[in-house]
């Protein structure tokens, strides 16, 4: 999918599992068509369970914005190998201004995912990730959250236990 505007629906964009290596660049999801009103999707603007998913662009300019719903992005279902790249995830069509989600994106079940170079910005949290391996956070721009920018499970600040080496 490229260079959509998606909004209004219970899932603005749902890649199914057998839909694997997915591609979805450049779209407006969860935004009127002003890029600065928020039209979110009633769930989640983006529901991830196909695995080796590209979504993004290869720099913001391509990527996707996703504002304004109750989730971002939700990679659920076993879902692996999703590339998640150069995205606005909260902000405006220009990456200037909020327009949050209540989550930026959520790895509710999921392993070996990628969420590497994007601006998560004004959301409630920026990443949780419930459960799976291998996920790998990394290169993020994440501010103006008003809860924890990532937040693994157990819900809350995740405290170092006397095993851990860096503790």
């Amino acid at each position: 999918a490229l260079g959509n505007w998606i909004n209004g629906n219970a899932y603005g964009v749902e890649i199914a599992p057998e839909a694997d290596r997915t591609q979805l660049i450049d779209n407006f999801i969860g935004m009127a068509a002003d890029g600065v009103t928020g039209a979110g999707n009633a769930f989640a603007n983006l529901l991830v369970q196909g695995g080796n998913s590209y979504i993004g662009g290869t720099d913001f300019s391509t990527g996707n914005v996703i504002a304004d719903a109750p989730l971002g992005i939700l990679i659920q279902g076993g879902s692996s190998g999703a590339n998640i790249r150069n995205n606005r995830i909260g902000t405006n069509a220009n990456g200037d201004a909020g327009l949050p989600n209540t989550t930026g994106i959520m790895i509710e079940n999921g392993s070996d995912n990628s969420i590497t170079d994007n601006q998560i910005a004004y959301n409630g949290d920026g990443v949780i990730v419930q459960q799976g391996p291998g996920n790998r956070i990394t290169g993020n721009t994440i501010y103006n959250s008003t809860r924890l920018a990532i937040d693994l499970y157990p819900a809350g600040v995740t405290i170092n236990d006397t095993g851990d080496a860096d503790s």
